[in-house]
């Protein structure tokens, strides 16, 4: 499959997620309760199986790893909520604060040194 191909279905699979996730906690629910968890944790867990299918296409030197853990930590934090475990707001926290940090620092990208600039 292609690469554009896989991050978009794994884009779409988490768009799909999150309105199930917002469903599930609004009062405008469309589906019963039990199917909007259910839709939620195929379509959560989809996304990141095929954001993590990716990297091996893409290769680790075009992939952000600090985002894909970040995101990971959001949907573990979410999956505890829908279980009501309510110590878990904080891993959804912390999982956002990990994506913040990530458009900024990615620690995992090689750095490219370039010595060809000045002979000594």
């Amino acid at each position: 499959m292609k690469l554009k191909s896989l991050s978009s279905l794994g884009n779409l699979s988490f768009i799909l997620g999150i309105t199930c996730f917002y469903f599930l906690y609004s009062n405008n629910s469309i589906l019963p309760v039990s199917t909007l968890k259910t839709l939620f944790y195929i379509f959560g867990g989809l996304g990141i199986l095929l954001n993590l299918l990716q990297v091996k296409e893409e290769g680790l030197e075009n992939f952000n790893m600090l985002h894909w853990i970040g995101t990971l930590l959001v949907f573990i934090g979410l999956v505890g909520k829908t279980a009501h475990v309510s110590q878990l707001i904080y891993l959804i926290y912390g999982g956002l604060a990990v994506i913040g940090i990530s458009y900024f620092y990615n620690p995992f990208s090689k750095k490219e040194s370039n010595s060809d600039l000045l002979d000594d």
